[in-house]
């Protein structure tokens, strides 16, 4: 197993190193900073997509359960 030098860049989530094929995908990994949880951190375009679809996820629930409080169908 090749061992990869500390100053490579990689995913908070994945652990997949910058400008490197990523095993799942088999995309080239471009690092772009997002937020998560109140800090900055690294993330690859899946990771960073799969992040947004929660937080999406999340925030869509919870207008959802507000609604209901309210009377309205979910």
């Amino acid at each position: 197993m090749a061992e990869v030098s500390e100053d490579k860049r990689r995913c908070f989530k994945c652990n997949s190193v910058e400008n490197e094929i990523r095993i799942i995908g088999g995309y080239i990994v471009e690092l772009a900073e997002i937020e998560y949880k109140g800090s900055a951190k690294l993330a690859c375009q899946g990771c960073k997509r799969k992040i947004q679809t929660e937080q999406k996820y999340k925030r869509d629930e919870s207008k959802k359960g507000f609604l209901s409080k309210l009377g309205f169908k979910k």
